[in-house]
């Protein structure tokens, strides 16, 4: 019994939100937090779903503000933290992130990438090389992460002025400084659906817009670092060796991107 979990889901209209859903055990609470969400989708998940999900709506828009609205309204303390476009292949990685949450506060899983094209392989493998770094020095990044949900809200949640992107950074920031243990639960899975190039581009950039935000709010260079490392030689390198030019390559672009979107921060926000 894993009754004692809630999966959060934030979202603000995605089409992949229904094989989300569908992939929640029948005993695991499910909160949809709705960002500025058109009234038909909400109609949809209403009409499709019923009393299987909660939805908790915010006139505004942005992802930080979709999970937080998720917690609040969640009625366990083990939070499960699932992206629209994620799904949860199996009961082990519920299992996983419930076991691990009666030691730490905050825990790490790892993110699969489905892949169905040349670029959705090549951005799989980049994942993969994440998890191994997250296996070693665990941080919480990505859709793959779970918490405490007391430990979350005496951290303010997510800052509901990142709509842009790397707010999940900005929170990482917050609780390293206070020197909080992530764990590291390696059979909790979250399996992401492919990349693709224009999907890869778009939140790269948003990427950017966030890492200028965290610069100007924590008053050093962070966001910047994390921007320049994309093109950094060493890192080209051992990608060079490791994965090949062609993930070389893709560092380079979005790389280029993610400075980009750093640069246009005052112009956008």
């Amino acid at each position: 019994m894993i009754s004692n979990c809630t999966v959060v889901i934030p979202v603000k209209k995605d089409e992949f939100i229904y094989r989300a859903i569908e992939s929640v055990p029948e005993d695991v609470e499910i909160v949809v937090g709705l960002s500025n969400s058109p009234e038909e989708f909400i109609n949809s998940l209403i009409k499709k779903y019923g009393s299987r999900i909660k939805l908790a709506y915010s006139s505004k828009d942005g992802m930080p503000v979709a999970l937080n609205l998720a917690v609040e309204h969640a009625s366990n303390e083990s939070i499960i933290v699932l992206d629209s476009d994620c799904y949860i292949p199996s009961i082990s990685t519920i299992e996983a992130y419930d076991s691990y949450l009666q030691e730490y506060n905050f825990v790490r899983g790892i993110t699969l990438m489905e892949r169905n094209s040349y670029w959705s392989r090549i951005a799989a493998k980049g994942t993969e090389a994440m998890n191994k770094r997250f296996s070693i020095k665990p941080r919480l990044f990505g859709p793959s992460i779970a918490f405490r949900k007391t430990a979350y809200q005496s951290y303010g949640g997510y800052d509901e002025k990142m709509v842009y992107g790397s707010c999940d950074h900005e929170f990482c920031l917050r609780i390293e400084k206070n020197k909080e243990i992530v764990g590291f639960a390696e059979k909790a899975a979250i399996l992401h659906k492919p990349l693709t190039l224009k999907v890869d581009f778009k939140s790269h950039y948003g990427y950017g817009l966030g890492m200028r935000y965290i610069d100007a709010k924590f008053k050093f260079n962070y966001g910047l670092g994390i921007c320049l490392n994309k093109l950094h030689p060493v890192e080209l390198f051992n990608k060079l060796t490791s994965r090949g030019l062609i993930s070389v390559l893709r560092s380079l672009i979005l790389g280029a991107v993610m400075i980009y979107g750093y640069l246009r921060y005052k112009s956008v926000k």
